[in-house]
């Protein structure tokens, strides 16, 4: 074997090994991926049934994990924009919330920012109650809880679980107003022990509000500051069922 040869014997070679080596890589890469970020690409692929499969295994293997968190990223907004996957999204979420705090809308949401603390109560002692569920739906600026004709298929959502001061915090917009009712958010409330409250809160500052009382006697947020910081902060009872 002349020394040509050879080296042409050496060239194929190391081609052949560097080939092995990427393809390895490209493999082991996406054999690494985590079922959360294969529903990201799932969903930006617009196979939402999949994703959402995957995010369910995901909150299943990973405790880290707030759902909630996919409202703000982009790769997962098609699970909530559209209007026939999106009831599959809210009972996901609502199935493995577990956290007492989330931001209800995207970055590019428009609306005015606020932060409303509410608190969970037992109607009689006072006391607070611990892990609560707690699940939010309100309109957006606009008045619309959701653009498409269909049965009540909210866009602004949110599922929390309240900590041992009975307590919830969230991020979202002024509701917008609609038919001269004043600003609220809906929210359903569910906790061992106790009997469901499905209503809504008000705002106090709302001129609709001011103008015509509580009407309907509903929970009224009530405008604090803490830290320098405007935080609305509501209080809603349950009954025992005994």
């Amino acid at each position: 074997m002349n020394k040509r040869t050879i080296l042409s014997f050496i060239l194929v070679t190391i081609t052949i090994n560097l080939f092995s080596c990427t393809t390895g890589n490209k493999k082991l890469n996406s054999a690494e991926l985590s079922a959360y970020e294969l529903a990201m690409q799932k969903s930006s692929h617009g196979e939402l049934d999949s994703a959402l499969l995957l995010l369910e295994k995901a909150f299943e293997t990973d405790k880290r994990l707030n759902p909630m968190d996919i409202i703000q990223e982009k790769a997962f907004y098609p699970l909530v924009d559209s209007p026939g996957i999106r009831p599959k999204t809210r009972d996901l979420l609502k199935a493995f919330s577990k956290k007492e705090k989330a931001n209800m809308v995207r970055a590019e949401e428009f609306g005015s920012r606020i932060f409303v603390i509410g608190r969970v109560i037992n109607e009689y002692s006072q006391k607070p109650i611990e892990n609560a569920l707690v699940e939010l739906n309100q309109a957006a600026q606009n008045g619309l809880y959701f653009e498409e004709q269909s049965l009540f298929n909210p866009r602004l959502f949110a599922f929390f679980k309240t900590t041992k001061n009975g307590e919830f915090s969230v991020e979202t917009i002024q509701p917008g107003s609609y038919s001269g009712v004043a600003s609220h958010i809906h929210f359903n409330i569910s906790a061992d022990g106790y009997r469901s409250y499905g209503s809504e809160f008000t705002f106090e500052s709302d001129s609709i509000f001011r103008a015509m009382g509580n009407v309907d006697q509903v929970p009224v947020a009530y405008l604090d500051t803490a830290d320098g910081q405007e935080i609305y902060r509501v209080t809603i009872p349950l009954q025992p069922e005994n």
